[in-house]
């Protein structure tokens, strides 16, 4: 049994288990919006639950953080080998998993609702000197987990001994959530249900195993259901891992 962080994945999602899409915009998820990012962000509030970093799929961090960098020059001094942890010190974490290493970010740092966060990435042995030299630039701190795949217990064990996290969030997209839960990796889901639907086709599912072999089907324990104003719900669930 590894040492690793907590890990809860908490998310805003639709009544039919979408996590994108329009239904964000209907006057009916407006208070869902405001519960999930006071429940989530909300530091004063001892009912909340207190991370170290969010978990982050590089399509959500394409989506919502950053661009994907074009082109970076050739570096023909090779960068030091192993992890790059310049400041462990930061009190909270973006944790990106880019395992080809393609985000360019343009600073250290990024926010989300106002409440920032340093930048950790999450790459893997493939990914190319010039770019772990780019985020060496950007003083952007990377652990390197697995070979051309992100061994998640690997960058979970990493993250507990290196950087001190005990309660990381995992939010997304879909194949990520998917991935954790079904290696036994994620140990709450925390889900902030909006009233609304928007029925399109193309939207992102909150549970996605299109790129997994495994499809055992997985069950949950309820720890608790709270309902807020104007029809909103937040459901906690324990994952059973009897069959994991």
């Amino acid at each position: 049994m590894i040492k690793r962080p907590f890990v809860t994945l908490y998310i805003l999602m639709s009544i039919d288990g979408q996590i994108t899409g329009p239904f964000g915009k209907a006057p009916a998820a407006k208070e869902s919006g405001k519960v999930f990012n006071e429940f989530n962000f909300d530091d004063k509030d001892g009912e909340n639950f207190h991370f170290q970093g969010w978990l982050y799929g590089s399509k959500t961090s394409l989506s919502y953080f950053t661009h994907e960098i074009s082109s970076l020059p050739e570096n023909d001094v090779p960068v030091p080998s192993g992890d790059f942890l310049p400041d462990q010190n930061a009190s909270r974490y973006y944790i990106a998993l880019d395992r080809t290493g393609k985000l360019g970010w343009e600073s250290n740092l990024t926010a989300y609702n106002g409440h920032s966060a340093n930048v950790l990435e999450v790459i893997t042995e493939q990914v190319s000197n010039k770019y772990k030299a780019f985020l060496r630039k950007k003083n952007i701190p990377y652990i390197i987990c697995g070979a051309t795949e992100i061994d998640l217990e690997l960058m979970l064990s990493k993250l507990y001994s290196k950087l001190n996290m005990t309660h990381v969030m995992l939010g997304g997209g879909g194949i990520l959530n998917w991935s954790f839960v079904s290696a036994g990796l994620c140990d709450e889901v925390n889900f902030v249900i909006a009233p609304a639907i928007d029925g399109t086709t193309d939207s992102t599912p909150v549970f996605n195993g299109a790129f997994s072999k495994n499809h055992q089907p997985i069950g949950f324990k309820l720890k608790s259901i709270e309902v807020y104003e104007k029809n909103t719900i937040l459901v906690k669930y324990l994952v059973d891992k009897k069959n994991i």
